[in-house]
């Protein structure tokens, strides 16, 4: 049990320094600082609309944040993939 624990910490360790997660908080953090955009992002959570949606969307730091999003999910998605075939689940809907 000890060696799994061993690997996990050695995963998270290889993960806290890879780049994409450095972009990600890097990223994060300017997203929270940048005030027109949470003005935009907390008017919209109380008024919905297309225009704040596409004023929300065509925002450069926000299209940066998104795609560094985009990037960590496939990164999960393959993590966990990898960890079903190593403990032998195989899910019927994928096909890699």
């Amino acid at each position: 049990m000890m060696d799994i624990w061993e690997k996990y910490q050695k995963l998270f360790d290889t993960l806290e320094k890879s780049p994409l997660i450095k972009d990600v908080k890097v990223l994060t953090k300017q997203v929270n600082e940048d005030i027109t955009l949470q003005q935009l992002l907390a008017e919209y959570r109380l008024n919905p609309s297309m225009s704040l949606k596409e004023k929300i969307y065509a925002y450069p730091l926000y299209q940066q944040y998104k795609k560094l999003e985009t990037e960590l999910n496939i990164l999960i998605f393959q993590i966990n993939f990898k960890w079903k075939r190593i403990r032998g689940v195989e899910d019927e809907n994928c096909k890699w």
